[in-house]
């Protein structure tokens, strides 16, 4: 499901970590929480904001590696539940 206007809403919350200026993180299906769809690679329901430093950069999700950025900042699942009480 790709819902620009969820994706719109969801980044200008702001970084979920930081709150700087956020792009788009898609959780992959085998990191999202019990019960999630797990059909969909891309799908809006599924997204974090993060700035680029927490999604690309040094100290990012991408850049450290998921077991260590998980061990900083907390699962992507336990984010998706602050992401989906502020937007919804």
């Amino acid at each position: 499901m790709r819902s620009r206007k969820r994706s719109r809403q969801v980044a200008a919350l702001g970084c979920v970590l930081c709150h700087g200026p956020a792009t788009i993180h898609h959780v992959p299906p085998t990191r999202r929480r019990p019960g999630d769809d797990l059909s969909a690679w891309r799908d809006d329901r599924y997204i974090l904001p993060l700035c680029w430093e927490h999604h690309q950069g040094r100290t990012g999700v991408h850049g450290m590696g998921l077991r260590t950025w998980t061990a900083h900042f907390g699962t992507e699942a336990r984010l998706l539940d602050n992401v989906d009480a502020a937007v919804l």
